[in-house]
């Protein structure tokens, strides 16, 4: 990861409030992985075990109508996380992950993130404060 993925996720809604070493401590089991325009991330009804900061290109979520026609229910681009609550819930992805254009994208395992979280609760309480600030500028 280089500097300009740092400012990334710096900018990120769920690490904003981090001061560098909170951010440090979490990042030490993440990958960072290039994906290819059209490949799958997750399918719906997978276990959501990570979730996923867009640090270049586009990622869509989706379903399948009972059509078999897609459904967008949303495009991610740089600086967007995504599948965050399908993976703190401990659930299962709710609908499928594709990439739209070739991607860079840090994947955050639950296990390790968790762990970091009960093991320095301060993070947890900087993370939630974020999250806060965010929803509060939303309904301003």
């Amino acid at each position: 990861m280089d500097r300009q993925d740092l400012e990334i996720l710096r900018r990120v809604p769920l690490f904003a409030g981090l001061d560098e070493p909170q951010l440090g401590a979490l990042l030490r089991d993440v990958s960072v992985q290039d994906h290819p325009k059209g490949q799958l991330l997750f399918q719906q009804g997978d276990t959501a075990d990570c979730f996923y900061v867009v640090l270049g290109g586009w990622v869509k979520i989706f379903r399948l109508t009972s059509e078999g026609d897609e459904a967008v229910m949303g495009l991610f681009a740089r600086g967007e996380s995504l599948a965050e609550a399908a993976m703190f819930i401990g659930g299962k992805f709710p609908a499928n992950a594709e990439v739209v254009e070739q991607a860079r994208l840090l994947r955050v395992e639950s296990r390790p993130f968790e762990k970091r979280l009960h093991a320095e609760p301060e993070i947890a309480v900087a993370m939630l404060a974020s999250l806060s600030r965010r929803m509060h500028y939303l309904v301003d």
